[in-house]
């Protein structure tokens, strides 16, 4: 289904999976629906597996009481690409998916990953919130129905004012020694959790404290860098917390904390879900 161009999105549904792949870019994912709450009060959770290049694999399938999707969708992706069954992009992806399943467009977004997959969910979900940032700065905000004409300031005038600026005699006379005259940049600041939190964009970082290659004292000690003040709580880990971000500790997990421990785990997917505190 074309929903953005030069991509497309196919929808099967096999025995198991799909490999009869096209020489192209794919991304392979599983969808599992909510199981105890309605499907329009469901929020949708896309989960990025660790690795690096690690797909999702086992020996067969089994119920399991205690799966995120208890009360929320999840993706399941294959990823990066050239993973599993999988190569292509994940924005894209999901643009597609959405416009595949309206039905889920309004569901809450929520990105989660474990190992390795701590590079790609930050990294996916900054360029979730950039291209939703760019669609934004589209629309005119003085008339909401219309789209800006020229650059995000929507004044004709900038495009002008751009090109006087750029060129080369005009900066050789004001003393200029840029490459490039931008009235405005998104790409200021640099980082990716920064932004994030600046936007109001909840994030949650975990780690099993029985995690030597992920260990958690590294991931708390990165995290306690920031500019933030914390308090924190103890339960079945350790919990410290400030406004939209939050690091937490779990007792007794290792690597994969899903795994490990399996209830903990969905106490805490499902509070950060219903936005409790921990």
């Amino acid at each position: 289904m074309d929903a953005i161009p030069n991509y497309r999105l196919r929808v099967k549904n096999p025995g198991l999976c799909d490999t009869s792949v096209e020489p192209d870019k794919h991304f392979f994912f599983w969808f599992f629906e909510a199981r105890k709450v309605k499907h329009e009060d469901a929020p949708l959770i896309l989960w990025l597996n660790g690795g690096p290049g690690l797909q999702f694999g086992g020996n067969g399938t089994d119920h399991n009481p205690f799966s995120w999707n208890d009360r929320a969708h999840i993706i399941f992706l294959d990823q990066p690409t050239n993973v599993g069954f999988s190569y292509w992009d994940v924005n894209a992806l999901l643009q597609l998916f959405y416009k595949s399943f309206p039905q889920y467009a309004n569901s809450e977004l929520h990105v989660f990953g474990e190992s390795y997959g701590g590079h790609y969910v930050p990294a996916v979900g900054k360029a979730i919130h950039e291209a939703n940032r760019e669609l934004e700065s589209k629309r005119n905000p003085y008339d909401v129905r219309r789209y800006c004409v020229g650059n995000g300031l929507c004044y004709e005038i900038e495009d002008d004012i751009d090109t006087y600026l750029n060129n080369a005699g005009v900066q050789k006379a004001l003393g200029a020694e840029v490459k490039k005259f931008e009235s405005c940049s998104e790409k200021v600041g640099t980082g990716i959790f920064p932004p994030l939190l600046a936007d109001n964009i909840r994030v949650l970082i975990y780690a099993g404290d029985a995690d030597f290659t992920c260990n958690w004292y590294g991931n708390k000690a990165w995290s306690m860098e920031l500019d933030y003040g914390w308090w924190t709580g103890v339960g079945a880990g350790e919990v410290r917390t400030h406004e939209n971000f939050t690091f937490l500790r779990v007792f007794g997990a290792g690597h994969m904390v899903p795994y490990d421990k399996p209830k903990e785990s969905l106490d805490m997917i499902n509070r950060w879900l219903d936005r409790k505190p921990y």
